[in-house]
C-alpha cells in the first residue's frame, strides 16, 4: 500500500503524456515538484512505483486516493472522486484482468473490460474498464520506456463505482 501526495509536478503529469493545462494549479507552491493537483492516481503512484524498483524485482503498489478534476463554472470547488490505482511487476495483464473481475464480483459491480484503441502515453496496450458503457477506469501493459521491466497496471473511479454497489452481496 502506498500513500502518494495529491500535489504532483509538471513532470509527473508529462511523464504520463498528460498536459498541465488540465489540472489545477496551486497558488502558492511550496517547491516546483508540488505544483499541481493530480487528475488520477498514477501521477504519483508511477514515481513511487519507479522509485521502488531501484530496491525490488516484484513490486506490487496500490493506493486509494483523491483525484481533483477541474469544473467549468468559476468559483466552484473541484470534482474529488477516490481513484483505486494498482500497479505491478508480478501480476501480467490477465491476472490484474482478474482483480478487477473479483473487485466486480466481490461489490456486485457490472463492471466490464473492453479493448480500447487509444491511451495516454503509460500503456503501451490498454483496455477500457467500463461501468453501464461508462468508462471509469483503464487497464494496460505499461509502455516499456516508462518502467524498466514489464509491469501492468490499471486505474479505477471508485467513487463512481459506489452507487452502483449492492447493498448486500448476493451469494
Amino acid at each position: 500500500e502506498t500513500y502518494g501526495s495529491t500535489l504532483v509536478s509538471k513532470e509527473a503529469i508529462t511523464n504520463l503524456g498528460l498536459l498541465p493545462k488540465h489540472h489545477l494549479n496551486v497558488l502558492h507552491p511550496m517547491s516546483q515538484d508540488f505544483q499541481y493537483m493530480r487528475t488520477t492516481i498514477m501521477e504519483s503512484l508511477m514515481p513511487t512505483f519507479i522509485f521502488n524498483l531501484k530496491h525490488a524485482t516484484n513490486l506490487n503498489l496500490f493506493e486509494l486516493g483523491t483525484v481533483f478534476h477541474p469544473v467549468i463554472q468559476k468559483n466552484q470547488l473541484p470534482d474529488q472522486p477516490l481513484e483505486l490505482g494498482v500497479i505491478s511487476t508480478t501480476l501480467n495483464f490477465a491476472h490484474l484482468k482478474g482483480v478487477i473481475e473479483y473487485l466486480a464480483h466481490y461489490f456486485n459491480l457490472p463492471l466490464a473490460i473492453t479493448p480500447k484503441n487509444h491511451s495516454h502515453q503509460l500503456f503501451a496496450s490498454a483496455a477500457a474498464i467500463t461501468l453501464k458503457k461508462i468508462q471509469v477506469g483503464e487497464i494496460g501493459i505499461i509502455s516499456a520506456s516508462k518502467v524498466p521491466q514489464a509491469s501492468c497496471a490499471f486505474y479505477l473511479n471508485f467513487t463512481a463505482c459506489i452507487p452502483h454497489m449492492y447493498s448486500t452481496i448476493q451469494y
